[in-house]
């Protein structure tokens, strides 16, 4: 009969699922990379569901990430009955936002009706791929019961969010802050425009050291008032405070 051995360090997990146009070997990359730049001590984990690889398949992608849905369900919760970890954070980007959040929406009610503590520690969800008004009314309500915390980092110069809108019928994505970003209840809503500078501007959870440096503190279950590089602000239509994230040399 095989033994499995638990280390001290299987006692925190990071799950990343990644988003659309990723290939298999650049996410078990970038998951490596996350580790690392976040000085992650415990089991970086992955979940690829299957991607084209390819800019313009954007439309093939998105039916994949459908039908991956039960597999992210089964494979988070494989990783909680199997490691049996005393904190999960989950990192999102993207397209794979779209498949985390529907997966954990269909797993809530019937976790919430066994325990009463929360399945994850931090859920990070980085330019997410999300119809906004479905997020804010139906998703958004029952992850925040799964999470100790949940933030969301957008843009409104992310290029990948304006051309998801497009196919999607003109609908506005959860990951683009132009006019404003969205705050949920319960979401702690993080707009990274100011600093993302990238030329598509997509992929800044992995590539700007300041906002890599932020999710660690996340992980690190820093409150927003000790981040140093976020300014607290007032959605003018919710009231509700979000925080902007401003560039090293104004948080001087």
């Amino acid at each position: 009969m095989a033994r499995v051995i638990y280390y001290e360090r299987d006692k925190e997990i990071l799950i990343f699922i990644r988003g659309y146009n990723v290939s298999f070997n650049k996410a078990a990359r970038r998951t490596a990379q996350l580790a690392y730049d976040l000085k992650f001590d415990g089991v970086p984990l992955f979940f690829s569901w299957p991607s084209n690889g390819n800019i313009l398949k954007y439309a093939s992608d998105a039916e994949n990430v459908q039908q991956s849905i039960p597999a992210i369900s089964s494979f988070i919760m494989d990783v909680v009955d199997r490691f049996k970890p005393e904190r999960i954070h989950i990192i999102a980007h993207s397209m794979g936002t779209y498949g985390l959040t529907q997966a954990l929406s269909k797993l809530s009610q019937s976790y919430l009706d066994k325990r009463k503590s929360p399945l994850f520690n931090q859920l990070v969800l980085a330019a997410p791929d999300i119809d906004a008004d479905v997020f804010q009314k139906e998703i958004a309500p029952k992850i925040t019961k799964l999470a100790k915390r949940v933030s969301l980092y957008s843009s409104s110069k992310d290029v990948a969010m304006t051309v998801s809108r497009y196919y999607n019928h003109q609908r506005r994505r959860a990951g683009d802050s132009d006019p404003e970003i969205l705050t949920p209840k319960g979401v702690d809503s993080i707009d990274v425009s100011r600093v993302d500078t990238s030329l598509v501007g997509h992929s800044y959870y992995g590539s700007n050291n300041s906002i890599i440096t932020d999710i660690r503190m996340v992980l690190f279950q820093k409150k927003l008032e000790e981040r140093k590089f976020l300014i607290p602000k007032s959605n003018k239509t919710t009231n509700r405070m979000y925080w902007f994230f401003t560039t090293p040399q104004e948080a001087l």
